[in-house]
């Protein structure tokens, strides 16, 4: 489903209240116009026309903008552009995945708004029931958000309502908690939502989104408890230790294979302040001593002839014979030496 109008915000004026609005220099203003004409309005109506102005057409009555609603809702990339500046539905926010979350809904729909150079300017989630019912919160746009009216003002009339078919609930219109990725002003109890009926409610199926997400490359790290996307995000890795994505802040790399792993999962650290992936890593490097209980390094470790552990180079010396002792068993080696010497003189 897709629906394009090309409306100037004088159109879109004249449609709702069914008159030939005049713009320009020396014209009454709107409330002015409709009275004359003998055509009720309410405030509220007003107000609406008045923030629709502002939010979305930057005080330009006259020029011609693109709406575009549809039930075909921005992709993880496509969301970059359109999520406007203090929104957290770009990836690597808050609601990196709202999008595609909702996409799975059959009843969550998105309106897009271009002004005349075909720039996006403006947009906001909504919903609408196979009955015609609708549902909305807030718009955002290059104004800024918190924006009420206008979505409300838009749907009337591109679905011939009236401002007062929308009533003010405290129920969410989303079947998901705001959190993991997903942020919609519909689901949160900070933000104001409106519907033309009592039941209106999205469901959106997690099992879907995983599908379409691995398909852009964005993945779900139960470590990190978010969605990643590994290819944007440089601070993120995946470890093979802990079989998911980490933070910069938790890897380290092996010395000796050279892989990136976590260190909240199994890994390696000898005393020398080296770090490895796994004990076979640090076994193909270094050599444990019963003695230290620890790793020394291949570079270090010394091999006791005698008690055959391994030590440190400083606590080995050769003995009479050639061969390296321990501080332990050198002092055996060393009397042979003196017994040889005395039988010699």
């Amino acid at each position: 489903m897709e629906k394009t109008c090309y409306k100037s915000y004088k159109e879109l004026v004249s449609e709702y209240f069914g008159i030939d609005y005049q713009v320009g220099e020396n014209t009454p203003k709107l409330s002015k116009q409709l009275s004359k004409k003998g055509i009720t309005y309410t405030q509220e109506e007003l107000q609406a026309f008045s923030e629709l102005l502002l939010a979305v057409f930057s005080d330009s009555k006259e020029l011609v903008y693109t709406f575009k609603l549809s039930d075909s809702l921005p992709g993880y990339q496509e969301a970059e552009e359109w999520a406007f500046d203090g929104s957290c539905n770009t990836p690597g926010g808050a609601g990196e995945v709202t999008s595609v979350i909702l996409q799975t809904s059959e009843i969550a729909r998105y309106c897009y708004i271009y002004n005349e150079l075909d720039r996006p300017t403006a947009r906001f989630y909504y919903l609408e029931t196979e009955d015609g019912e609708l549902g909305v919160s807030d718009l955002y746009s290059d104004e800024g958000h918190g924006f009420y009216l206008s979505p409300k003002m838009l749907l009337s009339i591109f679905y011939d309502r009236k401002l007062d078919d929308f009533e003010e609930t405290t129920d969410r219109l989303v079947n998901h908690s705001n959190d993991g990725g997903f942020w919609a002003n519909m689901t949160s109890n900070q933000y104001k939502k409106f519907v033309t009926c009592p039941d209106i409610l999205a469901q959106v199926s997690d099992s879907k989104v995983e599908e379409v997400l691995s398909s852009e490359g964005v993945y779900w790290s139960e470590n990190l408890d978010s969605w990643v996307n590994p290819g944007e995000n440089w601070s993120i890795t995946f470890c093979e230790n802990i079989d998911d994505y980490e933070h910069e802040d938790y890897n380290c790399g092996c010395e000796h294979c050279g892989c990136v792993f976590s260190t909240n999962g199994d890994y390696v650290e000898t005393d020398d302040g080296l770090y490895y992936c796994s004990g076979d890593c640090c076994s193909a490097e270094n050599i444990y001593s019963e003695y230290y209980e620890r790793y020394i390094h291949e570079h270090e470790a010394y091999y006791c002839e005698d008690c055959e552990d391994t030590f440190y180079s400083d606590d080995m010396e050769e003995g009479s014979d050639g061969c390296m002792y321990c501080f332990n068993c050198i002092h055996d080696h060393l009397e042979d030496e003196e017994d040889e010497l005395e039988d010699i003189a």
